[in-house]
């Protein structure tokens, strides 16, 4: 399944280059550096432009520890964004998904939990393209968040989704 999903986002990234190769002048993509509302707050971004549509990813993180034993914080995720204008300075609506887990080093053992949290994002954004050349990218997203546990029994948490990128665009 987990091979199934990789290649599929794979593809759907390769046809997001094609359709965003055939207008030069226009953005294809971009990389950005990300702080999010998360315990893993901190990361990195790639997204891929196609028209009014961008279909990113991200990886956020956060590590603490003494040394010998560490603590890793990991949250993958994906987005889909749909940009309202052109995309030097334009509102977009966002809809991603994430996934929560910890991950504990120490003594020569790594162990990953296999439980974790699963967050579904929506929200509005503000995209900007700035500098001399238009290459810098400033975005800022709030909206609903909606938190499950991938346990048996788990509740539903409603939060507040913030990210903030800022990177540059090819």
């Amino acid at each position: 399944m987990k091979k199934i999903l990789i290649i599929s986002v794979l593809l759907i990234f390769a046809l997001f280059t094609v359709s965003a190769q055939e207008t030069a002048e226009k953005p294809m993509g971009a990389i950005s550096f990300i702080l999010t509302d998360s315990f893993a707050f901190v990361g990195l971004g790639a997204e891929l432009f196609a028209g009014p549509l961008g279909l990113g990813a991200t990886f956020t993180t956060f590590m603490f520890g003494d040394g010998e034993y560490m603590l890793y914080l990991l949250q993958p995720g994906a987005y889909g964004r749909f940009y309202l204008g052109d995309l030097a300075s334009t509102f977009y609506l966002s809809a991603g998904v994430t996934y929560f887990t910890v991950a504990v080093s120490g003594g020569g053992e790594s162990d990953v939990f296999d439980e974790g949290l699963v967050d579904l994002n929506i929200g509005l954004g503000y995209h900007a393209l700035m500098g001399k050349k238009n290459d810098t990218r400033f975005c800022l997203e709030i909206g609903p968040r909606l938190i499950t546990a991938t346990t048996e029994d788990a509740g539903t948490v409603y939060f507040i989704h913030f990210m903030l990128m800022f990177g540059k665009v090819f």
